[in-house]
């Protein structure tokens, strides 16, 4: 596998790929609070069936998101066809 930045002759094979998949597990959360102290874990928990689970982003942002030049790469295998893609949007702390 290979992972580079991605170019625009790149966009169209990962707006063509399926980036919804199908899950056994979940994480699940544990808040806990004593005073000054909070404590969070997450416990892997299987669910009592296969849960789909669809890409939270429109395919038609990838162009925008490219542009904006802050985190897009791409997986290429052994034939040289893009297997996966990276695409990191910053977000403001709030």
């Amino acid at each position: 596998m290979e992972i580079h930045p991605a170019e625009l002759i790149d966009l169209n094979e990962c707006y063509q790929l399926n980036s919804d998949y199908t899950t056994d597990y979940v994480w699940q959360m544990q808040l806990q609070n004593s005073g000054r102290r909070t404590d969070i874990r997450f416990d892997v928990v299987r669910l009592p069936r296969p849960m789909q689970v669809r890409y939270p982003r429109s395919p038609d942002e990838l162009l925008d998101h490219w542009e904006e030049d802050n985190c897009f790469l791409v997986s290429y295998n052994k034939r040289g066809e893009v297997v996966g893609y990276l695409d990191a949007q910053p977000q403001p702390w709030q």
